[in-house]
């Protein structure tokens, strides 16, 4: 159903409550909403992150896919440049490594060595028919695409990883080097919805408005909850 919201940031916020109501959205996957509860094993645990690391060691290259193709855009082009600067090599952030390699602390607790942790495989039951993350994007749906990246997966990130991080050390008792991963995209992705508004206002004005945003984002949100929940390979 088409909204009939015309304010770029009221549509943005409208449209994650939709999700959120429909219980469409990362934060309303199984593992992370079990995680919280306290009620999910250790064991469950250490393969949803096996699994989690095999689906989004190379996320970063669709950062990299969005510069590759981004508009005349100064703005837009200096803070994907930031960003994939900082997933590349932490500098910005001061941890100083690749942060799928900040992952590797995690695994440990596992067992899982960095070498073993690269040669993952997704879980068998992944079906990923979004593109890959080098998939050409159409100019005239470059913030659509956008849009939808930054309100499924980039803005609620952040909440994922802060309601892990007290999970895990709350009930679980691992400790904040091992849960750096989480501690430190807790507080980076905070940032990232903060552009949203923006992306949606220029969205307004490509081939399918706002209303494209929507229908892409409900057709979507499926493919980010499941890839969050590692397709259900955790249980």
């Amino acid at each position: 159903m088409e909204s009939t919201l015309t304010n770029a940031d009221d549509y943005a916020t409208q449209l994650w409550k939709d999700l959120r109501f429909q219980r469409l959205t990362i934060l309303d996957g199984r593992f992370i909403r079990e995680l919280a509860n306290g009620t999910v094993s250790r064991e469950q645990i250490g393969r949803w992150a096996r699994f989690y690391y095999a689906l989004t060691k190379n996320g970063r290259l669709t950062i990299a896919n969005l510069y590759a193709h981004s508009p005349d855009d100064d703005a837009l082009r200096k803070e994907l440049a930031a960003n994939l600067y900082e997933e590349e090599t932490g500098r910005l952030s001061k941890v100083n490594k690749c942060h799928m390699d900040v992952f590797f602390d995690f695994l440990a607790a596992f067992d899982v060595t960095p070498e073993e942790a690269k040669a993952l495989a997704p879980p068998a039951a992944a079906t990923l028919t979004a593109g890959g993350p080098a998939a050409p994007i159409p100019s005239d749906g470059y913030y659509t695409y956008l849009s939808v990246y930054g309100l499924l997966g980039e803005a609620p990130n952040a909440e994922f990883c802060e309601i892990a991080y007290t999970a895990m050390s709350k009930h679980y008792g691992f400790t904040d080097q091992e849960l750096t991963w989480f501690y430190m995209h807790a507080r980076l992705d905070k940032d990232h919805g903060a552009m949203l508004g923006t992306f949606f206002e220029k969205a307004a004005a490509e081939h399918g408005g706002l209303d494209g945003i929507r229908s892409a984002a409900f057709t979507l949100a499926p493919l980010y909850q499941n890839i969050w929940n590692t397709f259900g390979a955790w249980r």
